[in-house]
């Protein structure tokens, strides 16, 4: 039962991981900052800015999704291995978990 409380857990700190700096980064480019000001964000005044945004927050989930899955973290749901070459099954857990089976 421990195990399987340890894998849930791991589940819920990589999607934690990944998620926290993607909010940080929106909650940033939410804020009202007057362009005019010197000192102020000049990415928002940019032609380009809101996709700069969302390469930003793409780049830090891809990286961090990654980093995870060639530490053995993370294995993708079509069973390609790790490259340590092993495969640990982290979701399963957590899905059958959430789907109501034991």
């Amino acid at each position: 039962m421990s195990g399987r409380m340890n894998e849930i857990m791991k589940v819920l700190t990589i999607i934690a991981t990944i998620f926290i700096p993607l909010s940080f980064i929106a909650g940033v480019y939410g804020m009202n900052f007057d362009t005019q000001l010197p000192g102020n964000m000049p990415e928002l005044s940019w032609p380009y800015g809101y996709v700069f945004a969302l390469g930003l927050m793409l780049l830090s989930a891809g990286g961090m999704l990654l980093y995870f899955w060639r530490k053995g973290w993370v294995a993708s749901s079509m069973n390609l291995t790790a490259p340590t070459g092993r495969a640990p099954a982290l979701c399963h857990g957590l899905i059958s978990q959430l789907a109501g089976g034991r």
